[in-house]
């Protein structure tokens, strides 16, 4: 699964829901209009309504309650949608963070790998632009270096211990920490 598709996933259930939701909210107020009509027939019963007349009423009701009771299994059904459409939200929400997750290690790799081959670019660029100044080699307090590397500490594995070791075995004298201080 990819990152656009976890989305279209997503949407898609959002959507789900919201027309959940809707039918939730009409199926909410086709009830209230029929327990409104229950109490407005409630009230027009007097002492001087005919039985005739009452027993019309009673079954009014009788119906409105039978609708309202239908209405409430359709509201059950809907809210139990909901629950469901939002777990399959919760489900596709976490499969788009792992597809996040998974495009983001790729492309570190992918910068990792281009770093790596640009030092080794650069290393060889360095190695192939050394030229010897001085081949001379004295082990008193005065001996000429052909090179002399100053970096910076967080650069040493990466860059320059393996630019010292390739000018070395080059026959290049070097004065580099690791070779001279001790």
């Amino acid at each position: 699964m990819s990152v656009s598709s976890a989305q279209s996933a997503i949407a898609s259930v959002q959507r789900d829901i919201q027309s959940l939701n809707r039918k939730l909210a009409d199926l909410a107020r086709d009830e209230a209009s029929k327990s409104g009509r229950i109490a407005s027939v409630s009230r027009s019963i007097t002492k001087s309504t005919s039985i005739s007349s009452l027993e019309s009423k009673q079954r009014e009701v009788q119906r409105l309650q039978d609708e309202i009771a239908r209405i409430q299994d359709r509201k059950a059904s809907a809210s139990k949608d909901i629950a469901s459409k939002t777990e399959r939200l919760h489900k596709a929400q976490q499969d788009l963070f792992n597809e996040q997750q998974k495009e983001q290690k790729r492309s570190l790799e992918t910068l990792t790998r281009q770093s790596r081959e640009r030092d080794r670019i650069l290393l060889d660029q360095l190695h192939d632009r050394v030229i010897p100044v001085g081949t001379e080699r004295r082990s008193d307090a005065n001996t000429t270096y052909d090179a002399f590397i100053s970096h910076a500490t967080e650069d040493k594995d990466d860059l320059v211990r393996p630019l010292a070791d390739i000018l070395k075995s080059k026959g290049h004298s070097i004065w580099y920490d690791e070779f001279q201080l001790r």
